[in-house]
């Protein structure tokens, strides 16, 4: 039996992420708490006398589910410009981990030479990348959102939520056909950091084929109370011919209850409630009140 056999699973077994992770030859190999978070295990390790980090995709008990957020981070590294990139070092389909060097990372600070950097990286950057190797975000979603809506009022987490839902409907046509590409999908400063002082992207589980408000939404929710900032952001924002304020607050509002409704048993003082339910309150009185 190779070393390989050893660790193909039996019917409902699932793969033991340290045992894997030293039979393809990594060493060293522990747990980095510091790092974890969501459904996935991250790990150092060393490999080839490289310092990596390895992250173990556990979504789910389904292996297919797993390969296909696997497939997004293999795309994205394949067609984003590596100025933007950890350096991949391999990518296991079989047995659901990819491994990237292990970097110093930088949490971002946020400042106008930060904001301007964000906004280009999105709005101009990232739209020229292809997306057709992504999934694209349908009109079924949105009908998901608007049941979202329903049940966070009934949570009294939000109001009006049939005045919201018909001013998704009236901008279907904006929504849908709005230029789409490249959407890393949860943009936020979790998944940027710096690098020898240049902006890193990582985590592509949520890679789509999407409208840019979307990634534009979720970072402004990061500086969202901080008025200086968020005039800053506006009018930066404003300066390109892709931006559109009207999808961005539609977007707001759906970055915010997919939030809301994944932390709606939580109290109301949980840091996620204390981040979004501002952010929708805002870009759902803009709204309401712009088709009075």
């Amino acid at each position: 039996m190779s070393n390989i056999d050893k660790i193909l699973p039996s019917n409902n077994e699932v793969f033991d992420p340290m045992k894997t992770f030293e039979i393809f030859g990594y060493t060293n190999v522990r747990r980095a708490s510091d790092l974890e978070k969501g459904n996935h295990q991250i790990f150092y390790g060393k490999k080839n006398g490289i310092e990596c980090v390895l992250k173990f995709i556990d979504i789910t008990d389904d292996i297919v589910v797993n390969q296909k957020v696997l497939a997004k981070e293999e795309y994205c590294y394949k067609h984003l410009p590596k100025k933007y990139l950890l350096d991949l070092m391999e990518i296991n389909f079989d047995y659901k981990f990819l491994a990237t060097k292990r970097w110093d990372l930088l949490n971002i600070h946020i400042d106008k030479e930060t904001i301007n950097d964000i906004i280009s990286l999105r709005l101009e950057t990232l739209s020229q990348i292809a997306a057709d190797g992504l999934p694209e975000v349908n009109w079924e979603h949105y009908l998901k959102i608007f049941n979202f809506l329903f049940e966070l009022e009934k949570l009294g987490i939000i109001k009006n939520a049939n005045g919201i839902v018909g001013i998704f409907q009236e901008n279907r046509d904006l929504i849908m056909n709005y230029t789409k590409g490249f959407s890393h999908g949860d943009f936020s400063l979790r998944n940027i950091k710096k690098h020898d002082n240049n902006l890193v992207v990582y985590d592509f589980e949520y890679a789509c084929q999407e409208n840019p408000m979307f990634d534009l939404a979720t970072f402004y929710a990061e500086i969202k109370g901080d008025s200086v900032n968020e005039e800053y952001f506006m009018e930066k924002a404003n300066n390109y011919l892709l931006f559109n304020k009207k999808l961005f607050d539609l977007m707001k509002i759906r970055r915010s209850v997919l939030l809301l409704y994944a932390f709606r048993k939580r109290e109301s003082s949980h840091p996620v409630r204390q981040k979004y339910e501002p952010v929708f309150n805002d870009a759902a009185s803009d709204l309401l009140n712009e088709d009075k």
